[in-house]
Formats: structure tokens, sequence, C-alpha cells
């Protein structure tokens, strides 16, 4: 349904007017940002698709679905102002599925407010919450709310954000200086949280949070004309920052340590390592201290130097690696006793019921075009379930070789228990 002032004969210009409008937006400085809307023609427009298969057509993806979708668009006028909506039910996209959607624009002398709800919507098969985005932002100014409320009213996430512009900087800040992450309330230290130089195009983070037992530390230093980012952390639960279901075994930890990123050149990158982690516990695993330190330093064509040791209880793994300029490789791994069951996550499907340990080195080398590939694993204690068969195998302590990219075999015995 469409109603227009004028009759379509007297719209030839209705593509100019509208790319007067968006120009706008590009250039806040626009002399007609105030009153950009009055150059358009008013229009009153709404419509309702409710097939979702017109988008199978657009978007190619048959996993896309939506059960209805409705469109507006009202102009008005005499108040300088131009409303767009945008309402939606029943949507789902591979792991994302919500009931309901809203989402509205109003462009008003000059400013745009917006607000966007998602009622019932569930992330990676995660519990159903209503999530909140209302902001308004011109005149090199805005500000923004977020915030996700479960089912319960209880705020899950919560996030004040203002913006302004100095100079060629973006500036942001949380006026507040208070946040809540996945239930977490954290505060801060100051209003700043980030700023982002258009000139230079660097970003500078400032942000430095902390709840009574621990803290989190995001910056930028300069040292010798080197452009460092660098992270610290005291204590810092993994569930005060993010769901710990959504990544495979559900880690979580108390982490300690700094993570630092240094721009070394225009395409060569470093990052340091110097990580402590407690009270681990990992796909039912539990490691009361797990250490990770070394460094990467890579570049954009693909060279790299590493040197990486983690620790977890009593099993270590060490990796070093050299790629050179001329594409040869060098690398050393070494594990020595690392639990089976660290795999379970990946692969519930084929195997179940991993115990055990593994310990073992490897040399991967290439040079000239030839690739070698030398080690050996020794397994202690292993046991497994394949789950296609419904039984389970035991594997006396024993070790199989790796020469030349061949696997050898001695003797080797696989026992059905």
């Amino acid at each position: 349904d469409m109603q227009l002032e004028k009759p379509f004969s007297e719209l030839e210009t209705l593509g100019v007017n509208y790319r007067d409008y968006l120009s706008t937006f590009a250039d806040p400085e626009h002399k007609n940002v105030s009153v950009r809307v009055s150059s358009l023609p008013e229009i009153n427009a709404s419509g309702r698709i409710t097939d979702h298969q017109v988008f199978d057509i657009i978007l190619k993806d048959t996993g896309f679905h939506i059960g209805s979708l409705d469109l507006s668009l009202r102009h008005h006028a005499a108040e300088n102002r131009i409303n767009y909506g945008l309402i939606g039910h029943e949507l789902s996209y591979e792991k994302i599925d919500l009931d309901s959607f809203e989402v509205a624009l109003i462009d008003s002398a000059g400013r745009m407010n917006f607000k966007v709800v998602l009622n019932d919507i569930s992330v990676f098969s995660g519990p159903e919450n209503d999530v909140f985005l209302n902001g308004s932002f011109g005149n090199r100014t805005g500000s923004t709310s977020f915030s996700v409320i479960d089912l319960l009213d209880q705020r899950v996430y919560d996030l004040d954000l203002v913006a302004r512009t100095d100079s060629n900087r973006l500036i942001l800040e949380v006026p507040s200086k208070s946040l809540i992450l996945n239930h977490q309330q954290w505060l801060m230290e100051s209003v700043d949280l980030l700023s982002v130089n258009a000139s230079s195009q660097t970003l500078t983070p400032k942000l430095s949070m902390y709840t009574d037992s621990s803290s989190f530390r995001l910056y930028e230093s300069v040292e010798d004309g080197i452009r460092s980012y660098k992270l610290d952390m005291s204590e810092v639960e993994m569930n005060s920052l993010v769901r710990d279901d959504l990544f495979p075994g559900r880690p979580d930890a108390a982490i300690s340590g700094s993570l630092g990123l240094s721009m070394m050149s225009e395409k060569e990158r470093r990052i340091e390592l110097d990580l402590f982690f407690s009270q681990v516990n990992y796909s039912d695993l539990m490691f009361d201290e797990t250490t990770l330190n070394g460094h990467i330093l890579y570049d954009d064509s693909g060279i790299y130097d590493l040197d990486v040791f983690a620790r977890l209880d009593s099993a270590e793994i060490k990796l070093k690696g050299l790629k050179t300029d001329d594409g040869e490789i060098q690398l050393q791994s070494k594990v020595l006793q690392v639990p089976m069951n660290l795999l379970q996550p990946f692969t519930r499907e084929i195997l179940s019921d991993l115990q055990g340990f593994i310990s073992g080195e490897f040399d991967v080398s290439s040079a000239g075009g030839s690739d070698r590939i030398d080690g050996h694993l020794t397994f202690q204690g292993l046991q497994l379930r394949i789950n296609a068969l419904n039984s389970s195998f035991f594997v006396p302590d024993q070790g199989v070789y790796v020469a030349d990219e061949k696997l050898l075999f001695d003797k080797f015995r696989i026992l059905d228990t």
C-alpha cells in the first residue's frame, strides 16, 4: 500500500532527492542536515511479506526462515520527520531463533533515533532472552544503550555508550562507569572506553574495569615508535564475560596475566603470552593450575617464528616453529602426559569414554618442495568407546612411530574389553 503527495509523473527527481538525502549522513557538516527530510516527497507506504521462499530466492540460502515481515514508511512533512518501521515474526537462521522483532528508525530535524527489540531470541541453542538496542545520533554526537534480559527479568548484559568527535577522533565513553557482562556487574575506573583516529587509522583502547575480586585492563602503549596493545587480567572468571556453553567442553577458569600485540612494522606483528589459569574446568576435567607462555611473530607474507609452552598440572605441551621468507618450515612439538579426554568435546559423535594419557614428540620440516615428518607417540592406559560399534577398546602401554611420513607399528595391540 503506497500513498504519494504528488503523482508519479512529477517524481522524476526522486532519485536525486534521495541521493542528496543520503549524502547528509556522510557529511555531518552538510548545510541541509537539519532539513534533509523536507527535500523528499511525502510518501506513506506499508507492505507485508508472508512467504519466506522469496528470501530463499534473494539470499540463495534455504536455512533462512521468517513467518512474516511488515514494512512501513511514514513521512510527516509538517513535523520534518520520517518514520521507518520493520516488524517480523518467527525468524530462524542457522544457530539463531527468535519469536519476533521490531526495528524503528526516526529521522527528525537532522537527528536519527533508532530502536531494535528482539523477543525470545536464542543463540547457539542457549536460553531465550529479550534484546533491546536504543540510540540516537546526529551533530557529531551519539548515544546507545544495549540490554539483554532473561526470562526472570534479570539483566544478562547491559551497556550505555556515548560517542562524540574531537577533531579527527571518534571517542567512545561509558558515562555510568558500569556495565553488566553475563550477569556480572563490572565497575570502570573512568568513563573512557576507546578512541579511533580517522587520520592515522589507529584504535586506542582505554578500558579499565574491576569487580570485588578481579580486574580487567585493555590499553595501548608506544615505546621506541612501536605501538602495542596489552590486556592485563587478574582473577577474571571466564563466565563473568561470556556464557561457557558457547565453546566445546564448556571451559571455565579464573585468568590472570597478560596478552600483548605489538605492531613491529607495517606488516609484522608480535604476540606475547603470559597467562595463568586457576580452577580450570573443561569437559568434566579439573586442573588446579594451567599456564600459557611464549611468543608468536608473524607478517603478512606468511613468515612466522613461534615458541609456545603450556602446562596443565603435570601435563606439558611445547610448540616451536619457524617459517622463512624462502618458504622453509621447521616445527618441533612435544607433549607429555596429556589426558586423552581433552579431545572428548570434539569426538562425541564418534568416540566416547576417552581415558588415559598420551606423550610424544614430532618434527616437521619443509624445504625445497620436500616435506618430512618424524616422531613418536606413546600411550598410557588408553581406553575408548567407538559409538558406532557400541564397544570399548583398551590399548596396552605402547607406542607408534612416524618416520619420513610413514606410520610404523611394532606388535601394536588393541584389546576388545
